[in-house]
């Protein structure tokens, strides 16, 4: 069994904290621009992480899930949305239905801009400098580069996730 490393738990849990805040964030965008202010009333149309942590699905599962070298996995506290409330103009099943898909594709649209992040810096340091700090464990930019690497990776599982038929 490896010894636990801090660094790791850091480079999953931030992204994932930032991922989830993010999908969270769009949901409830999305129930507003429908005209659904629920959320807003509760205090989540918020990118502060604070307003989304769920102690046991954001903190601690993830930690333990990390620190006993499983694979993680979490949530965010659901942003509340009410369909009543939404505009006339379209099918209550249909503002449901956008409601949902806005966190995935955020999440998406998150790794995708991870991912360009990750070919800017390759660009800007150079490949095979960049392989070479990353084997070495050095520097500044292997923080960053693991800390995007990571964001991106976690956004295609929450997009792939939350595309699951699961109830």
């Amino acid at each position: 069994m490896e010894p636990f490393d801090i660094m790791q738990l850091v480079y999953v849990l931030i992204p994932m904290i930032l991922s989830l805040t993010v999908h969270e964030y769009f949901h409830a965008w999305m129930a507003r621009k429908l005209g659904d202010d629920t959320a807003v009333r509760h205090g989540r149309l918020t990118l502060n992480p604070v307003a989304h942590i769920d102690p046991v699905g954001t903190l601690l599962i993830p930690v333990v899930g990390l620190t006993a070298g499983v694979p993680f996995f979490g949530w965010a506290k659901p942003v509340p949305i009410t369909p009543i409330r939404f505009t006339r103009k379209m099918r209550m099943k249909t503002g449901v239905l956008l409601t949902s898909a806005a966190g995935p594709l955020s999440n998406l649209f998150f790794a995708l801009v991870m991912a360009l992040v990750l070919s800017v810096i390759a660009h800007v340091v150079g490949p095979a400098k960049l392989i070479q700090m990353l084997e070495n464990n050095q520097g500044i930019t292997v923080a960053l580069v693991r800390l995007v690497g990571w964001t991106a990776i976690i956004n295609v599982g929450l997009f792939v996730f939350n595309l699951l038929p699961i109830p």
